[in-house]
């Protein structure tokens, strides 16, 4: 892939941060979250469609994780060079930073992981059993049976905002994806032939990783364990907060990420 073929947006001035959205989803939800806490924070953001992803073109030559990962760490090299440079990943894009960050562990200055993928084999991960925690009394009595039933299905707490904003943010972004490619890769390829997690224990800069008490689709407890790794690490596991905690506390996970880039900037 060619650098014109990824859609890129870069916001700020100050250390580069490239953010990774997770699968099937595009850099509108990134944007919509991160953004807001960037204000006055001397950081270059720069979001990016993943190949097969929002609209990123020509990755019909990527087949499995080594390729993603590969076509990754050549537009980092191209953006970044050899400056130093802070990496973020949500869900399956927390999988794909970590492999990026084997690759230039010695220029990362801060990592954050949000309910990052940490064992791609979905059998093997550790999950809690799906529940609904909250639902907002007003809101649910507008909803159809049906629309109330599929966010049952997806949510842990089901507000007016939180619907809006994934109203918005996420169930375009996956239209706009290829869904072919998606299937086939998350079929055939989702997991690297390496463990991107290998020289975890090497990094020496701030990471935070957030994980949702009730995320039944990655976990909490890999996550934790995945934090042990690094030195100096941040974890918390949000109760009411699924797969969707950005959404579901965002007061929360607004505190935590100020926090870590707080300190990603002091350890400069």
């Amino acid at each position: 892939m060619k650098l014109s073929d990824f859609n890129i947006k870069r916001f700020g001035q100050g250390i580069p941060m490239i953010i990774l959205h997770g699968y099937e989803i595009d850099q509108v939800a990134m944007i919509a979250s991160l953004e807001p806490l960037m204000v006055n924070r001397s950081i270059e953001r720069i979001y990016m469609d993943l190949p097969g992803m929002g609209m990123s073109q020509h990755y019909e030559s990527i087949k499995n994780a080594d390729d993603m990962i590969g076509e990754l760490i050549s537009l980092v090299s191209h953006l970044v060079g050899d400056q130093a440079f802070i990496i973020a990943g949500l869900s399956y894009g927390g999988y794909l930073a970590r492999g990026i960050v084997r690759h230039f562990r010695q220029q990362i200055k801060g990592i954050l992981l949000i309910v990052p993928v940490v064992d791609p084999d979905f059998k093997n991960r550790r999950l809690p059993a799906h529940e609904v925690l909250y639902e907002e009394p007003a809101f649910i009595k507008k909803l159809s049976p049906e629309v109330l039933q599929e966010a049952r299905e997806l949510s842990v707490v089901i507000t007016e905002k939180g619907m809006a904003r994934k109203a918005k943010e996420i169930f375009p972004a996956i239209e706009r994806g290829n869904q072919i490619f998606l299937e086939r890769y998350q079929k055939e390829g989702y997991k690297a032939s390496y463990d991107v997690d290998e020289f975890n224990h090497t990094i020496m800069s701030p990471v935070c990783v957030i994980a949702g008490k009730q995320d039944s689709v990655v976990g909490f407890m890999d996550q934790y364990d995945l934090s042990l790794q690094y030195k100096y690490s941040h974890f918390a596991a949000l109760n009411e907060a699924g797969h969707d905690l950005n959404y579901e506390q965002e007061a929360v996970f607004n505190q935590l990420v100020i926090s870590w880039l707080d300190q990603v900037l002091r350890s400069r």
